[in-house]
């Protein structure tokens, strides 16, 4: 029995584990939820007995946030007004009402769907509400709480370990699995859809591509899970620890790139993914085995970009874990994308997402599906590209380069027609200022041209109509940006560059300049490019139409153009982030198989974001492989024989070293250098020894 200050009555069951205490004029109510998910869960508080007025309004600012969780559930703390989250700005009040009306809601869900009324005087100030339950409780129901499931801080290295660093009082450790994902952790029980396994101490294994996991304490999974680790692996996970009593007192989530790389890594990096070609018969496949095989993986086909035309299940290799189907030649040029059901850590859910394919070759535009490409047609070569010989250089020291924007190379060099100006073909023009300075830098010794990054751009809208560039109207800005609105009753029928020019010669000091520019962010072309989409595929908006094939053939078309002059082409890569990850729109990676290709925090399990974006793990197989086999196609396909690695830090030394001795081996003229920073979640070889300046020396690969 137990008696808490406040109460008037004595409670039972196990309420040991109650840490929230309120204090004077405060009422503690604790919230139990199955899934231990507290964020963004808010009370709307209103007196009932005497109705003085609300305290919150519903749609409000919404902060009466849950304060804390413990073993037992979340807790809120009530205080009397004033108080900063009471929007409704009740007057200040000496004494609770008899009767205060709660309601727990997320925007406009309730849970429980019902008001609750809180009676002090007969319940106490610390009281407890389930999710599923309209009931006030003066003690936690079942006898016991809900455990909150905290962050993905235990790690699936391989078939048989575990790797967890729990609190000091767990003494035994359960392993819960659910297909739907509705573990949930009930006084002893683990609840919901699920089934379950203890496990035994184990011998951690250190691997050597996650160092900083090294002195985590190992637990052993029992044979009957490890020899259904395949199916296991596609699920919600979570590890549970025990204490003494046999009272769970600590969850997490399981992170499992390890363990994905040990039950197919061996298999899989030997497949050709992607679209491969048999004649004029092609192949599609997909890496996805956590994928739900009852739901399979389905290729999507399309006519055209947006028109559907078939859909055709795959074929699932249980050894590889990839998915595959051989197709007709009429598939050639068509468009597709997948449709597969995955469980994702980022939405704790079960989905099911339409995808495009990682290995892509060609795009629709603005990358709406991929495209069923051979890039060994003959049309979609220039005149002379098979046989072209690029010019020699002699060794790596001798190599002279220059930095380049593709876009920028031409976007205002009124000697290349309108219509390419920012484009490819620009560089293939004989007659402009811009050809005049490159051949005269090559003629002066110059050896390489480095183009900025020249893959799949995922911010740039590539339909030159979606875009407001400087030569649209100040009226367009204001149409697109109603930020700019402002400048159209003086400036409307000006272009913007007009405006800037005009703005610059009257008041070289105005902010107005500043201003333009920041309104036209995101709506225009200008971009660097470091925010990669589709690794395998050239940019579109540089493109004279971003519909489909053209952008590979304009793109051997500048690279043979360099050649001409006497240049070998440098491409500037991104390998070691993307654009979005989870379930975001132009998330790629992570919506294909949830928690394997970006790097994520060992604790939190969020991505990891040094590098500006969503870091990726190339230090895990299957981002490797992705990884080489863009740069090894770029090599084949367009005759890019060096390569500059932005933050090529975050990438193991040994990969780089085994990707340029394959890539040398076609080529032995290839050269890779790159940014060797010391920084971020990899820094000072903490998950692997790392591609940093000092650790490159001696490797024939540039920093």
């Amino acid at each position: 029995m137990y008696a808490f200050s406040g109460n008037p009555r004595t409670v039972s069951g196990d309420v040991s584990a109650v840490q929230a205490r309120p204090g004077e004029n405060e009422v503690i109510l604790y919230y139990l939820r199955d899934d231990g998910n507290y964020a963004d869960w808010n009370l709307h508080l209103f007196p009932r007995e005497p109705a003085t007025g609300d305290w919150t309004n519903f749609s409000g600012a919404e902060t009466c946030v849950v304060e804390g969780t413990d073993s037992i559930g979340g807790y809120f703390r009530i205080t009397l007004p004033p108080n900063p989250c009471y929007d409704a700005g009740p007057d200040p009040l000496e004494a609770f009402p008899e009767v205060l009306g709660v309601v727990i809601h997320r925007g406009d869900t309730k849970e429980p769907n019902a008001d609750l009324l809180i009676r002090i005087a007969e319940t106490g100030n610390i009281v407890f509400v389930e999710s599923d339950s309209a009931e006030i409780s003066s003690a936690p129901p079942g006898g016991g709480g809900a455990v909150a499931i905290v962050g993905r801080a235990a790690h699936w290295v391989d078939r048989n370990t575990i790797l967890w660093e729990p609190d000091d009082s767990v003494v035994e450790v359960e392993l819960a699995w659910s297909p739907d994902a509705s573990i949930g952790i009930r006084g002893l029980d683990i609840t919901g859809n699920s089934e379950s396994a203890v496990l035994s101490a184990g011998t951690n294994p250190e691997p050597v591509n996650q160092l900083h996991l090294a002195d985590y304490p190992a637990f052993a999974v029992p044979a009957s899970v490890a020899d259904n680790a395949e199916e296991i692996a596609r699920y919600q996970l979570v590890l549970v620890g025990r204490d003494r009593f046999g009272i769970p007192v600590e969850a997490t989530f399981v992170q499992t790139p390890g363990l994905l790389d040990s039950l197919y890594a061996a298999n899989a990096t030997g497949v050709d993914l992607g679209v491969t070609w048999t004649g004029t018969t092609p192949t599609i496949r997909l890496w996805a085995p956590t994928a739900y095989p009852e739901d399979g993986v389905t290729l999507n086909l399309y006519s055209a970009p947006g028109v559907p035309e078939q859909q055709v299940p795959m074929t699932y290799d249980d050894a590889s874990g990839v998915w595959s189907v051989t197709g007709q030649s009429g598939w050639d040029r068509m468009y597709y994308d997948f449709t597969l059901t995955v469980y994702t850590y980022a939405a704790n859910a079960v989905v099911t997402n339409t995808v495009t394919d990682p290995y892509s070759v060609s795009l629709a535009a603005d990358s709406r599906h991929s495209q069923v490409v051979n890039l060994d047609d003959q049309d979609l070569k220039p005149a002379g590209w098979d046989e072209l010989a690029l010019p020699a250089y002699g060794e790596p020291e001798d190599i002279s380069l220059y930095e380049l924007h593709i876009r920028d190379f031409s976007a205002a060099d009124e000697t290349v027609p309108n219509e390419l100006r920012g484009k490819y073909k620009a560089f293939t023009l004989d007659n402009t200022d811009g050809h005049a300075h490159l051949q005269g830098l090559a003629d002066a010794g110059l050896t390489h041209l480095h183009l900025l990054p020249s893959f799949d751009i995922a911010t740039i809208e590539e339909v030159r109509a979606d875009r407001v560039e400087l030569e649209n109207t100040v009226q367009a800005l204001c149409d697109a940006n109603p930020a700019a609105a402002g400048l159209c009753p003086q400036y409307s029928a000006l272009t913007i560059r007009e405006l800037l020019v005009q703005e610059t010669a009257a008041d070289p000091t105005s902010d107005l300049q500043q201003q333009v520019v920041n309104w036209m962010r995101d709506l225009d072309g200008f971009n660097w490019g470091y925010d990669p989409w589709h690794y395998g595929v050239p940019e579109g908006s540089y493109a004279t139409d971003p519909e489909g094939v053209t952008r590979i053939y304009e793109y051997r078309e500048m690279i043979q153009a360099i050649a001409a002059k006497g240049l070998r082409t440098v491409i500037d890569v991104v390998y070691n982030h993307t654009n979005s990850s989870g379930q975001a729109e132009k998330s790629v990676l992570d919506r294909i198989v949830p928690g394997y290709y970006q790097r994520y925090n060992e604790d939190s399990g969020a991505v990891e974001t040094s590098t500006c974006c969503s870091n990726t793990a190339s230090e895990f197989a299957m981002m490797g492989k992705l990884m080489e086999d863009t740069l090894i196609q770029f090599l084949e396909d367009y005759k890019i024989t060096a390569y500059r690695f932005d933050l090529m830090s975050f990438h193991p030394k040994a990969q780089m070293e085994t990707i340029l001795a394959k890539m040398q081996a076609i080529d032995p003229s290839v050269y890779f250098y790159g940014e060797g920073w010391n920084f971020g979640e990899v820094a000072s070889d903490r998950r692997f020894v790392q591609s940093t300046q000092r650790n490159m020396a001696g490797t024939g690969i540039g920093t």
